[in-house]
């Protein structure tokens, strides 16, 4: 083989083109002749390196090495070179491949229309979390079968995707989404009793699945748990519980009063991938329940007793007799609390951006600013406080209630031109009406004193009038305040702070596990029955966690409401039309993704695995 030269000209505008290729020279009989094996582009190598590289890229598509491999500016050309062949070869390929499979009939246009029209973008992203998290294995080794382990597949991912009772989940997975053509056996249609026992089933073989799931998620994380946050959320109900066993009436912190509940705790690690969930009885207190965890943790894990993971607890946890407990088995501590403008730290924040460290952000705000962090470390006898400033919230929390303070005032001067008018005249009325404007703005209407004057006459609303108060500034200087104490004394205030960070995304899971994954309300009647509710959730956060932990990877810090929301357009759906025979065609096929979708399964690594489905239903009559 050798490389030639070949020149161009255009017609046009007399430009001269310079390409190379590598020819192959072959006998025929007795008749020698030549073929263009690859086109080179243009090449910049000089002249006499063009046999080298013939001889290099011979070797290559023969699969062989030459001596000639050692000049690397030749080696890189040559692999372009040939990454650019295998290229345009594979795409050759597919044509053909398309060419010869192709199927051309003549139909009627105005035949054409869809139907089953069910959703795909999500479902392909939950497929991939659950394969990577390899559930099929795990259900497997707790010896639930093929067919339990494709509804329990259904299940899971219908309450990441779509969140609410296993009523409403059994009409998403049979008619609004097409999950069912994802699974590795044939289902036509789910039944509610399939859902009912496959729940039961799952929760049965709890412990197995959740120390299974953990330790996976140890392999694909290369690391231990060195961090353990826990919370506790009630759950409430929205039928009388009355046959629950484990719910009673009480007031939830949503303030529920009317409805009865049951506490569900979950303790993740530092990604916020859950280790461990547990079920209480009705509204369970915080600080009763730390021993207990901590108890069938070190139960269910034996290596906490060497490994003595840091624990993140909050200020209703953190009694005396917690403190002491934690303490007692050789755990590390951070506390973490937020602050009002009544505690002693007042002084230091008043003075945080001429004495405290600095900490430059390095990621800009909604606003492309670049905001500062101010940092203190304090240490005590036994602990170290950091107490904290964030510019960046700082600023977010008072142009949020610069904005709340303006509609607040207009509202207020609504009522006053009623006044002034004459519509607004009698005392209870007025009254009502800044009654029902401080519940509006609770956050604001506190900072001021707001004045009905009478009319000495006929005791009839003359005005009203209004003041802020002086304490306003002082409280907005301190809402975005914290101060966090631990017993890990040697870790400098920035590790101590970027823990925190670390937290606030932790907090979001819980979040996302009350409202986005359907752990409230609840609406069943029987206590296993509430607990295996609870359960597929908590299994469905370990996908959408695995999700969104894939995504910041790449560096792409979009939560799982929003990838579902820009994958919801991504279809799958039955063409059907007739032919010009009058036969009547259905074609089971995906729709092309969109460049929002392209993205999103890029950074993800996946692919449709659905197939194109063709029947030929019947004629037209």
């Amino acid at each position: 083989m050798f490389i030639r030269e070949y020149k161009t000209k255009n017609k046009k505008n007399g430009n001269t083109y310079i390409t190379h290729k590598l020819v192959e020279a072959y006998r025929v009989n007795t008749t020698v002749k030549q073929r263009i094996i690859m086109n080179l582009g243009t090449l910049s190598v000089p002249r006499s390196d063009w046999r080298k590289l013939a001889v290099i890229l011979e070797s290559r598509l023969s699969g062989q090495v030459c001596i000639f491999e050692r000049d690397t500016n030749l080696n890189e050309i040559a692999a372009k070179a040939i990454e650019h062949h295998e290229l345009i070869q594979d795409r050759n390929k597919s044509k053909t491949q398309r060419v010869q499979q192709s199927k051309i009939i003549s139909i009627d246009i105005e035949s054409l229309r869809t139907s089953k029209n069910r959703s795909l973008g999500p479902e392909l992203v939950a497929n991939s979390a659950w394969e990577q998290l390899q559930f099929e294995e795990i259900l497997k080794d707790a010896d639930i079968n093929e067919k339990e382990r494709a509804v329990a597949k259904a299940v899971i991912i219908g309450r990441l995707i779509n969140p609410s009772t296993e009523l409403d989940a059994l009409d998403w997975i049979n008619n609004r989404s097409s999950i069912l053509e994802l699974l590795p056996v044939h289902i036509d249609m789910l039944s509610k009793d399939a859902v009912y026992e496959i729940t039961d089933k799952l929760f049965a073989h709890k412990d197995h699945i959740e120390t299974s799931v953990r330790k996976k998620e140890e392999d694909l994380l290369k690391k231990s748990d060195t961090i353990f946050l826990f919370d506790l959320t009630n759950a409430y109900f929205k039928k009388s519980g009355k046959k629950n066993s484990i719910t009673r009436h009480d007031v939830s912190k949503k303030k529920e009063f009317h409805c009865p509940l049951v506490t569900l705790t979950v303790c993740v690690n530092s990604l916020g991938f859950p280790i461990y969930s547990e079920i209480y009885d009705s509204n369970q207190s915080e600080p009763e329940t730390l021993e207990d965890i901590l108890y069938r943790l070190e139960r269910k894990n034996t290596t906490l007793s060497v490994m003595k993971p840091t624990l993140i607890i909050n200020r209703k946890i953190a009694t005396k007799d917690n403190i002491s407990l934690i303490k007692s088995k050789g755990y590390e501590y951070i506390l973490i609390q937020q602050i009002s403008g009544e505690e002693k730290y007042n002084k230091e924040f008043k003075n945080a951006k001429d004495t405290f460290e600095v900490i430059k952000s390095d990621r800009p705000n909604a606003y492309g600013e670049l905001n500062n962090l101010y940092i203190k470390k304090i240490d005590l006898e036994e602990t170290s406080r950091i107490i904290c400033l964030n510019e960046n919230r700082l600023q977010e929390y008072t142009s949020i209630n610069v904005k709340k303070e303006e509609d607040f005032i207009e509202d207020i001067k609504k009522i006053e031109n009623s006044i002034n008018k004459g519509y607004l005249k009698v005392v209870e009325k007025v009254g009502e009406r800044i009654e029902k404007l401080k519940q509006k703005y609770p956050s604001i209407a506190g900072y001021y004193d707001i004045n009905i004057n009478l009319n000495e006459e006929n005791k009839k609303v003359k005005e009203i009038s209004w003041i802020k108060k002086p304490k306003k500034q002082e409280k907005d200087i301190f809402s975005e305040c914290c101060v966090i104490e631990t017993t890990l004394k040697k870790m400098d205030a920035k590790n101590i702070w970027d823990i925190y960070i670390m937290l606030k995304n932790v907090q979001y899971s819980f979040k996302t596990l009350k409202t986005d994954l359907g752990l409230i309300p609840i609406y069943h009647q029987k206590a296993e029955r509430t607990k295996a509710h609870l359960f597929i959730s908590v299994l469905a956060y370990h996908l959408l966690n695995s999700i969104e932990k894939r995504l910041k990877d790449n560096d792409d810090h979009r939560k799982w409401s929003t990838i579902m929301e820009q994958l919801s357009t991504h279809k799958r759906s039955t063409v059907i039309f007739t032919d010009e025979d009058n036969q009547i065609h259905h074609i089971r096929v995906s729709s092309m993704p969109e460049s929002v979708h392209e993205e999103i399964y890029r950074l993800l690594n996946i692919e449709d695995i659905t197939k194109r489905v063709y029947n030929l239903a019947g004629f037209r009559l």
